[in-house]
């Protein structure tokens, strides 16, 4: 699976119900690595002790280049509004000293769900440029005559 949008990382982070963080970190390809629950009974409070759970489990992420946070909310609609923005830019710069790009801090209820990050592609959104693009090439491709750059790139993009 590689993911496309703020909504794959959604289905990522709430695959279990609960009151866990969990966070998500991804490779240069946004292809997915690991899920970790950071912790398992949270109150949605970014404090020094969450911070510092999150630093060592993507000190441990070999090859991890994103990362996504996120937990289930009473209400999904206030989630923005009731961030702790501060505590949110702590948890950007624990990730960028690990050269890991946040992607978005998600709080998600039974209905909705709202995010720091992208809510819908990649490519909506003012990101970096080193985030990877989607291609889709139409087919058909006749076996080895085809020149798309689909077929010319088969061992990997350079």
């Amino acid at each position: 699976m590689i993911v496309e949008s703020g909504y794959d990382l959604f289905l990522l982070l709430s695959a279990q119900p609960g009151t866990e963080l969990a966070m998500v970190t991804l490779d240069a390809d946004l292809r997915p690595i690991h899920r970790s629950i950071v912790e398992r009974d949270y109150d949605g409070v970014l404090d020094e002790g969450i911070l510092a759970r999150v630093d060592a489990l993507v000190e441990k992420e070999d090859g991890a280049c994103f990362a996504v946070l996120g937990h289930r909310v009473s209400d999904a609609t206030g989630f923005l509004q009731h961030l702790d923005w501060d505590a949110e830019k702590a948890l950007l710069d624990i990730l960028r000293c690990r050269s890991i790009d946040l992607l978005g801090y998600m709080g998600y209820d039974s209905e909705r769900w709202a995010t720091t990050g992208p809510v819908y592609r990649f490519t909506d959104y003012p990101l970096a440029d080193h985030v990877p693009r989607t291609l889709v090439v139409r087919g058909p491709h006749p076996f080895l005559e085809c020149r798309c750059i689909a077929c010319q790139n088969r061992g990997g993009c350079t």
